[in-house]
């Protein structure tokens, strides 16, 4: 009779626990508002056009100056024959691209982009409500990582931060005729835009 009241007992306590476990988890059906639309931000890869021609130098006229004394003459004797140098040390010549290819210059494409994350919204202003843009130059790595991130200009430091932080993520194409750390292309230019829509 023992044996059967524990059971009973026991019996009534799974019992009041599922009733209660039941309850606790029976819950209405809540219905979600619909999302406020959230920032917008817009990648601007168009890089600001330079101006090719050159600038004309004009000379100005100068007074005649005496020429500088005449060095005096020291007397040597010639080398012997088989102290003449048996090499030439080739120096390659600079040459000026506006010279051999004429005014016009050749645009290469770079590596095409194969990630591009945007930038998080930094949340001071978007609390404020500001906009603004932000423009960065960076190098392409023979691997398709960037490098060399720099800002050119920027509106905010929240904004420089949080483009940075999004160009260091980006990946261009890998070149692999290259080494990795080698860099394929300088100076890219491109330009971030925050805006709240």
């Amino acid at each position: 009779e023992l044996v059967s009241g524990y059971h009973v007992e026991y019996s009534a306590m799974t019992f009041a626990l599922f009733a209660l476990m039941q309850r606790l988890i029976a819950a209405d059906i809540v219905t979600l508002a619909e999302p406020e639309p959230g920032p917008v931000i817009s990648i601007n890869f168009a890089v600001p056009a330079t101006d090719p021609t050159r600038r004309v130098v004009e000379f100005v006229d100068v007074e005649p100056v005496d020429p500088p004394p005449v060095s005096p003459r020291l007397e040597t004797r010639g080398a012997a024959p088989d102290a003449m140098p048996t090499h030439v040390d080739y120096v390659r010549p600079d040459l000026d691209p506006e010279e051999v290819l004429g005014a016009e210059a050749i645009a290469v494409p770079p590596p095409p982009l194969t990630i591009r994350e945007n930038p998080v919204y930094p949340q001071s202003a978007l609390n404020r409500g500001r906009e603004g843009d932000c423009m960065v130059s960076y190098d392409i790595l023979a691997s398709g990582r960037t490098a060399n991130i720099q800002i050119v200009r920027c509106d905010s430091d929240a904004f420089a931060r949080a483009t940075i932080a999004a160009v260091e993520r980006w990946r261009h194409a890998a070149d692999t005729t290259q080494a990795p750390g080698a860099v394929v292309r300088r100076g890219m230019v491109t330009e971030l835009n925050f805006r709240l829509e």
